[in-house]
């Protein structure tokens, strides 16, 4: 299975995920299973509260 998830927050398709709660709801809906996934998160500093999103996801 591909534990792999990259997003890039720099382009027209990923707008809307410029909320935090936005994106931590999307990348939540990616995870699959109780496995180790790796974030690819290209340009994340574009997302408002993004050190909030981080912290939530590590939880």
């Amino acid at each position: 299975m591909n534990h792999i998830i990259s997003l890039l927050f720099d382009n027209l398709e990923t707008k809307e995920l410029l909320d935090a709660t936005k994106a931590y709801n999307h990348i939540k809906k990616l995870i699959k299973d109780q496995g180790i996934y790796y974030l690819l998160l290209d340009e994340i500093q574009n997302i408002k509260d993004f050190p909030l999103l981080l912290n939530s996801l590590l939880d």
